[in-house]
């Protein structure tokens, strides 16, 4: 009973990504700073479950998912070298259609709300 169920997840993820690709990926850029500006990449792949945060193109972060039971993420960083500024990502979505529901993605520099992204 448990490994069909478990197989029918697997099958309504599966036909839920290929008929909206764009659900299962949440992606935002922003540019940080002013005389030392830094491009910040907040990358998440849900099939694979594994979030990514990119500074100039480069991966300073890689963690696996873990908002499946969880509402809310957050994650914090300081980018810039003479220039520091704190970056913090919030991640939210409903637990209870993880598959489903709204994915919001809002990203802060220095306590200002920067960007907001949903899918």
């Amino acid at each position: 009973m448990n490994n069909t169920i478990r197989m029918m997840n697997l099958l309504t993820r599966t036909t839920l990504s290929r008929r909206m690709p764009q659900h299962r990926r949440l992606t935002a850029t922003i540019i940080v700073g002013y005389q030392e500006q830094h491009e910040v990449t907040y990358d998440l792949n849900h099939w694979e479950s594994i979030e990514r945060v990119y500074v100039d193109r480069e991966l300073v972060i890689e963690k696996p998912m873990r908002v499946h039971l969880q509402r809310f993420r957050t994650m914090e960083f300081t980018v810039g070298h003479g220039e520091q500024h704190l970056v913090q990502i919030e991640f939210e979505m409903n637990p209870h259609h993880a598959d489903a529901g709204q994915k919001h993605l809002r990203m802060h520099v220095d306590g200002y709300l920067i960007s907001t992204t949903t899918v």
